[in-house]
């Protein structure tokens, strides 16, 4: 085999000859198989493979030999034990060499890893190898050598190519690995305290990146997702590739409707707005990375005071600016278009809040957007972005005029975006103009039941019109219609139940007349996703406030949904957040509004009890709360 290999290395024009002759790779096949504890023979054998699969063309030669024996012998090798990686260092280059190859033609990966009969020192038996089952056993050796770098790197190499975009949400396998390796990320940077990791990291953070854009469940790991993500764009902050693809990873998961609204909120406690303008400062000139820092900042900055108020702090308006102005070779060369597009689009996002809105008036964006359009070399695409900036920062009724009319989905929003700029705090509104933003969020929603970003905005938008007349209640008993519709459409989006949550409890607060009755389908849908988010504090305190809200707003409950457990789903979700005031609150306030129409109470009281005994001690000081 080292024969062989020296030969292919001085000569490579006999590559050729070896590859397409299957005597000579079912004797290196043999070979593996009979001396399988043979460290020195899976060492060789590998690093053989792996130069042979240096080459595309022989290297699909490889994957498909015998239905894919090949990748059965390099995962057999991958599996064992050795004293310093070397075997697992040459499967990985193999591996990655092979998947390179696949991912060039227009078969998928997992045609290449179905189930197949495997010879094993002469004896035939059957092993489901599948992706997940690769990538595990890619992962574990890592695990195996945290000490050696070269390894490490063709792990992550291997593992870019073989995760799938188009994995759906809810594939546990996925889901698991990407949390496996996150650990094995900080295990890595503990085995090398001195030493620079940046190749690694670089491969790291591509890799995150693409595992953001794909439909990987992340629901698990964003805290941890976001805090390796993070970690690495401050250690390696001088790299242009981590900044690039750390930006975009932030963008990414901002975008996923299941987590963007968690993911912006961890991101912003682990100084992620900090970290993203910083960047821009390093790279002033580079408008691919300021194209990416502007989607980050964009989509860390919707439906987040917090954020906003950051990037405000930090000068981020300024930061932006620059990065429309900057340009590669000339103005409007592509990647500067780009950069200019994605200012546009992190102002539009910024514009939606008054203070943000008057630092960009300051800065004299608006009149040089303006006198900007007027040029005619200006790019359309360029045209449109630098339009939809002017309409969020136009005044609401001209953005609202356009929603009368019969808006399209993206005027909508639009619409929406403008329009919530009005009624966030210290804003304060007059009753006319609730009115018509009460009208605006009810016909946007009907129009596009099936948008959860729409029926977010406008159940955000209700939200805050209720609020500013919660004494003299502008909302109408109808309206929890809307509002239930969204909810029962959108169930698996937090972003949409916890802005629906949060409506419904602020309409039913605000009404001055109680409904007669209170649907018992209503009570059902907002107890299924108090029982589905159980772990989501935020979520499970606005549905648990909004079920208390439709309680006491209405004469009477009706039936009440006994099939729902709804004993059960209060004790568990007190037992999960113990220290939780406002859940407490509410839900002692369900057990006063259900345990005296229940027949059921009867069989939870030894659990209630000591929920009960501990509320007594939480709301000592709060008369009307001792007396519930």
């Amino acid at each position: 085999l080292k024969t062989i290999w020296a030969i292919i290395s001085l000569y490579s024009h006999l590559i050729s000859e070896l590859a397409s002759n299957p005597e000579c790779l079912d004797a290196i096949i043999s070979a593996m198989e009979t001396h399988i504890d043979g460290e020195a023979v899976q060492e060789i054998a590998c690093g053989l493979i792996a130069s042979l699969a240096g080459y595309q063309k022989y290297a699909l030669i490889l994957a498909d030999l015998h239905h894919g024996v090949i990748v059965q012998r390099l995962i057999f090798a991958l599996r064992r034990s050795s004293r310093t990686g070397s075997p697992q260092e040459n499967v990985l280059k193999a591996l990655f060499r092979l998947s390179s190859a696949i991912l060039s033609t227009d078969t998928t990966m997992e045609s290449h890893f179905l189930e197949k009969t495997v010879n094993h020192a002469g004896n035939k038996f059957r092993e489901q190898i599948s992706l997940d089952i690769v990538m595990t056993s890619i992962i574990n050796s890592m695990k195996q050598y945290p000490a050696n770098n070269s390894l490490q790197i063709w792990g992550v190499r291997c593992l870019w190519n073989l995760i799938s975009p188009s994995a759906r949400h809810g594939q546990g396998g996925h889901s698991s690995i990407v949390s496996e390796f996150l650990r094995h990320v900080r295990t890595v940077t503990k085995a090398h305290p001195d030493t620079s990791l940046q190749a690694f990291y670089e491969l790291v953070i591509c890799f995150l990146s693409k595992v953001s854009s794909s439909n990987v469940c992340l629901h698990g790991c964003v805290d941890n997702f976001s805090s390796v993500l993070l970690d690495i764009m401050k250690v390696e902050k001088k790299s242009s590739t981590v900044a690039i693809h750390g930006c975009r990873s932030i963008y990414n998961l901002c975008s996923h409707e299941d987590i963007a609204t968690s993911s912006r909120l961890v991101i912003s406690s682990l100084h992620g707005v900090d970290v993203v303008i910083n960047t821009m400062e390093i790279f002033p000139e580079h408008v691919i990375l300021q194209r990416e820092a502007c989607m980050a900042l964009a989509g860390l900055s919707v439906d987040c005071m917090q954020n906003t108020e950051k990037i405000l702090e930090l000068g981020g308006v300024a930061r932006i600016d620059a990065s429309f102005d900057a340009y590669c070779v000339s103005r409007f060369d592509e990647s500067s278009l780009q950069a200019k597009i994605g200012a546009c689009i992190a102002l539009t996002s910024l514009a939606t809040y008054p203070a943000a809105l008057s630092a960009i008036r300051d800065a004299g964006i608006v009149k040089r957007i303006v006198h900007l359009m007027e040029e005619e070399d200006v790019p359309d695409k360029l045209q449109n972005s630098m339009k939809t900036l002017l309409e969020s920062c136009s005044e609401f009724e001209n953005v609202s005029a356009k929603l009368q009319e019969g808006a399209d989905r993206e005027q909508c929003c639009m619409a929406l975006l403008a329009n919530l700029r009005d009624v966030l705090p210290p804003s304060v509104i007059q009753r006319d103009k609730a009115t018509w933003l009460r009208s605006i969020a009810l016909h946007s929603m009907n129009a596009y039941t099936d948008s959860a970003h729409i029926q977010a905005m406008g159940c955000t938008l209700l939200s805050h019109v209720y609020v500013a007349f919660s004494t003299d209640s502008i909302g109408q008993a109808r309206d929890i219609e809307n509002i239930i519709n969204a909810l029962k459409a959108h169930t698996t989006c937090s972003t949409v139940v916890s802005s629906a949550c949060m409506a419904a409890r602020n309409l039913c607060s605000s009404l001055t007349q109680q409904m007669d009755s209170v649907d018992c389908d209503k009570l059902n849908i907002i107890l299924d996703v108090m029982d589905h988010y159980r772990d989501d504090l935020d979520v499970i305190e606005q549905s648990s406030g909004a079920l208390f809200a439709l309680c006491t707003s209405s004469k009477n409950l009706g039936q009440i949904p006994e099939d729902k457990s709804i004993f059960t789903i209060i004790i568990e979700s007190l037992q999960k957040h113990p220290h939780s005031v406002e859940l407490y609150r509410c839900c002692i306030g369900l057990l006063w509004s259900f345990s005296s129409i229940s027949g059921r109470v009867e069989e939870f009281v030894p659990n209630l009890v000591p929920l009960l005994l501990k509320s007594l001690d939480m709301f000592e000081k709060d008369d009307e709360m001792i007396d519930l």
